[in-house]
């Protein structure tokens, strides 16, 4: 789902490199320049993509470590929401923003013709793949408090919950 519906935003945008990967044909780039060129545009292209799935898997992420953090017996400070998002928040964005500046620093300082710039993207794609992988741990489970009743079995017919 998150590659379907962020991953794919990017996709009309790759009809942007096209045209000027024809216009570097016929300016004269030939070989492993105009393959190397290309090669960049189109990391270019797909970090913005990659860079998205990747907020949204940390953020789940993230979201598991919160209610982690405030279901643990230890942890007494975390029982505040407002103080959760306050600290994972900027956790996300520092996250987010190493994953795609890694990359967009090695694209700015490297010649045109450098694959360099594929290094810090094939990490930022396998960082990517191995938040698709599930956990070993899950999600706690809610403490149900002393106060909290079991739920005892309806009395109701099926019938009778349908009828106007």
């Amino acid at each position: 789902y998150t590659v379907y519906m962020v991953g794919a935003c990017g996709v009309p945008f790759l009809s942007n490199i096209i045209p000027l990967c024809i216009a570097q044909f016929r300016a004269g780039l030939r070989g492993y320049a105009l393959l190397a060129w290309t090669l960049r545009q189109l990391m270019d292209w797909g970090i913005v993509s990659v860079a998205s799935v990747f907020a949204v898997r940390i953020a789940v992420e993230l979201w598991k470590v919160g209610l982690y953090l405030e279901k643990h017996p230890r942890c007494q400070l975390f029982r505040s929401r407002v103080l959760l998002v306050a600290l994972l928040v900027p956790c996300e964005l520092a996250l987010v923003s190493l994953c795609w500046s890694s990359f967009a620093y090695c694209l700015a300082t490297t010649s045109e013709t450098s694959l360099l710039p594929a290094l810090p993207f094939l990490l930022d794609v396998l960082a990517v793949l191995c938040l698709f992988f599930p956990r070993l741990r899950g999600l706690p489970e809610p403490d149900p408090g002393p106060l909290q009743e079991q739920r005892r079995p309806s009395t109701r017919s099926e019938e009778s919950a349908f009828e106007v």
